[in-house]
Parts: structure tokens; sequence; C-alpha cells
């Protein structure tokens, strides 16, 4: 009787230390999980039938490593998605890109600027549509490359369709030298 008593016990602290370990692990994943998006502006509105958070007057937006700032910035929590108006600057890590009008997913990282402009390594892009397609891959639409910093630069090279793959390449289709 003795021993049928140890063993429960045995098997009943078993049991009790296997549920703690589940727990445990349970609440590192929900800790993982947590990912912290900031806000800041002059005025914030939350729509909450919508689920949209309405940032106004110098707006700006942090997740990880990506910092959107505009005049204003409407931010979608469901879908993730971030419009933003006015001069809208994206950062991410060393990369910046500026347009008119930015819309961009921070979980996928993908996204469409109007009238945008970036700085790569060897020079500047600009277009009237820029596609955040990949890890630093973008498709540029009527858009124009230069090393040239004035502004007007001196030259640029024209290309209906861009694609630039990350510092290092960039595909175009046709390509016009404007002096």
């Amino acid at each position: 009787m003795k021993r049928i008593l140890v063993v429960l016990g045995i098997l009943l602290f078993s049991l009790i230390l296997a549920k703690a370990e589940v727990e445990e692990e349970k609440k590192e994943e929900k800790k993982e999980e947590v990912e912290e998006t900031t806000y800041s502006a002059k005025k914030i509105e939350y729509i909450i039938e919508e689920d949209l958070i309405i940032l106004s007057d110098s707006a700006m937006s942090k997740h990880k490593n990506i910092i959107v700032m505009a005049d204003s910035i409407e931010y979608n929590v469901k879908t993730k998605v971030i419009k933003a108006y006015g001069h809208p600057f994206l950062i991410d890590d060393k990369d910046t890109i500026t347009g008119m009008v930015m819309i961009f997913n921070i979980e996928t990282r993908k996204g469409m600027v109007t009238v945008g402009a970036t700085k790569i390594e060897k020079g500047f892009f600009t277009g009237d549509t820029i596609l955040m397609v990949g890890e630093k891959t973008l498709n540029v639409k009527d858009g124009s490359f230069t090393t040239c910093s004035s502004n007007p630069a001196h030259y640029s090279f024209y290309s209906k369709k861009m694609k630039v793959y990350g510092n290092d390449m960039v595909v175009c289709e046709p390509v016009v030298l404007k002096v």
C-alpha cells in the first residue's frame, strides 16, 4: 500500500511539474508574439468600429526598426497597414524613402509611395510610383536615377520601368539619358 502511495505521489508531482513547464512555455510564446507599435502626434483619434488610429499634425509611428513620419497617418490595427499623407518619410534601418502619399504594411514590409524619392549607396531614385516589393527591392514606374546631388540634377537616366535590387543592381527598360 505504501508503494502505491509513493508511486501515486511521484506521478502527481511529475504531472504538476509538467503542467508548470507547459504554462511557462505558453507565457514565453505570448511574450514573443507581442509586438509594440508606438505613436505620437498633436492629435490622436481611435475609431473603435474600424480598428483605425488616426494621427494628425506631426504624426509618427514606430514598429520595430521602421519609423513613419508624415503630416497625418492612418493605421489600421487589424491589417497592419499605414497610410501616410503629407510628405511622408519611411525610415527602415538606414534606408529612407519619401513622397506625397505612402501606403505600407508593417508586417510584410511591402508598400507604395506616390511621387517618391529614395537614396541608395550609389545615387538617387525618383519615381511617380515606387513599389516596395521585397527586402530592399523596389519597382519604380516613370522613374529616374542619378548620382548627381544637385537639385535639379545635371543628368539622369529615365525609364518607364525600373527594378532596383538593394544597393547592387538596377534593371531598366527602355533607358533614356537626360542631360
